[in-house]
């Protein structure tokens, strides 16, 4: 996944929930298939995506860079808290998810 692509998955949730009046607690509002989903256990692993509710497209763009790249730092900081296949195993997932691809937000349309 790029920064682009999940800008993308971000404003394409913005859109689609702008009518509702708030989301669902019970709920996880994650990054799929270069789009988003709802759901109750986040099985599909997804970024979370749900700050984006009810922000205005240029805030989505100036925040999506910055959120991104802090769930990955969060990801990397539990696993070395943890270590052993835990590291092995949260380094291999976020090595999948970072394709090469748009990291700079200049370049995001």
């Amino acid at each position: 996944m790029t920064i682009k692509e999940y800008t993308e998955s971000c404003l394409k949730f913005a859109e689609a929930s702008k009518s509702w009046d708030k989301l669902d607690e019970n709920s996880f509002y994650t990054t799929f298939d270069k789009s988003w989903e709802m759901s109750g256990d986040n099985q599909n692993g997804g970024v979370g995506i749900e700050w984006a509710f009810h922000l205005p497209e240029e805030e989505i763009r100036a925040q999506a860079p910055e959120k991104f790249l802090a769930y990955i730092a969060q990801e990397l900081d539990m696993a070395l808290a943890l270590g052993g296949e835990e590291l092995t195993y949260t380094a291999q997932t976020l090595s999948g998810l970072l394709k090469p691809g748009i990291y700079s937000n200049s370049e995001i349309k």
